[in-house]
């Protein structure tokens, strides 16, 4: 692998991916080696060495539906680069798990749905969150996974009946208003967390702890 990534490579690549905004306009260039890459995507296999695809002869192919950096982070991943999923946003993500789709990466799309399942949230970035998981909400898995995880968030922090309807009002007028209901939605499905110690005010109850 180091042949392949050595900075140039020492085995050069054959193939160049030019990615393309959604007004057509160039956003860079990704080049890779068709073989390794075959060696990871059926679908990147079937492009270059099935019958019926012109990638098959192709050094440089337009690449569509796409962000540079998703598509770049997703090579990398096929080259075994780290993926800082901490300092990817939650948007960037999204566009990454859209690509592990479209090639066919299933360890990829389990790395991703688990970072939405356990990304740390609060009240205030929730909406935010969920409008983003809703844009892509064709993909169902991922999408769910961090509306679940948002409406966690919300079971966690409103635990009050005040503060239930603080969050609903701050939607009102918005345009966030279906997206709280959803998440209420959601929320009333979950299961609830036990109710605090009336004497320690703590979940679970400190009797038998040490206390200061």
């Amino acid at each position: 692998l180091e042949l392949l990534t050595s900075d140039p490579p020492a085995i050069a690549c054959d193939v160049t991916y030019r990615v393309l905004d959604p007004k057509g306009k160039l956003e860079g260039e990704v080049s890779g080696h068709k073989f390794l890459l075959a060696l990871a995507s059926p679908v990147f296999r079937r492009g270059f060495y099935g019958n019926d695809f012109k990638e098959k002869k192709s050094e440089s192919i337009e690449m569509k539906g796409t962000t540079l950096k998703a598509f770049k982070a997703m090579i990398g991943v096929i080259y075994r680069q780290p993926l800082d999923l901490k300092n990817m946003s939650v948007s960037k993500a999204f566009d990454l798990m859209n690509l592990a789709e479209r090639y066919d990466l299933p360890k990829l799309k389990k790395k991703l749905k688990q970072e939405f399942e356990t990304l740390v949230l609060s009240k205030d970035s929730v909406v935010k969150a969920a409008n983003i998981a809703m844009k892509f909400h064709m993909l169902e898995e991922a999408c769910q996974a961090l509306l679940d995880n948002c409406a966690k968030t919300l079971v966690r922090e409103l635990n009050t009946k005040e503060a239930v309807v603080n969050f609903c009002s701050s939607a009102y007028n918005t345009g966030d208003e279906m997206i709280v209901m959803k998440l209420m939605s959601i929320m009333s499905n979950l299961p609830q967390p036990p109710p605090a110690c009336s004497n320690c005010q703590e979940t679970p109850c400190k009797s038998g702890s040490v206390v200061t």
